[in-house]
């Protein structure tokens, strides 16, 4: 469940044209690579939308890091990022998601660590979905 909807999200980002070769998973961006975007995410909460019964519904939060080079670069790509993915619901054979939601954004931050130092904007995107009969 968790891998067919993370992969969902990944493949909709990596259809922009300004996204193509720029969407990670986690922390597997090469070496060297100046403009990108990771995704993480977690491993979603259970739930049901019924009074009883077995928990039927599950809500993923996606975390989103759009990085560049200077803080104007990573608020450009966080743009492609939004273009993308809010309000956008996916398509998931077996599932039944409702569209994807922005729900929480960092200010851009400088990463003084990165050689040369990067800028990136954190946004935080919730999908609910549940099994289809």
């Amino acid at each position: 469940m968790i891998r067919a909807h993370t992969q969902a999200i990944l493949d909709r980002l990596a259809a922009h044209h300004d996204l193509t070769d720029a969407v990670y998973e986690g922390a597997t961006v090469p070496v060297g690579t100046k403009a990108y975007v990771t995704v993480w995410a977690d491993s979603g909460r259970r739930h049901t939308d019924r009074l009883a019964g077995p928990s039927t519904v599950a809500e993923f939060t996606f975390t989103v890091h759009s990085v560049g080079s200077q803080p104007e670069q990573a608020q450009a790509i966080a743009e492609c990022v939004f273009t993308q993915l809010i309000d956008w619901t996916p398509d998931i054979p077996g599932y039944a998601p409702r569209r994807m939601r922005h729900t929480a954004t960092v200010p851009t931050t400088r990463d003084p660590d990165g050689r040369p130092p990067v800028y990136y904007c954190t946004d935080e995107f919730t999908l609910t979905t549940q099994p289809t009969p």
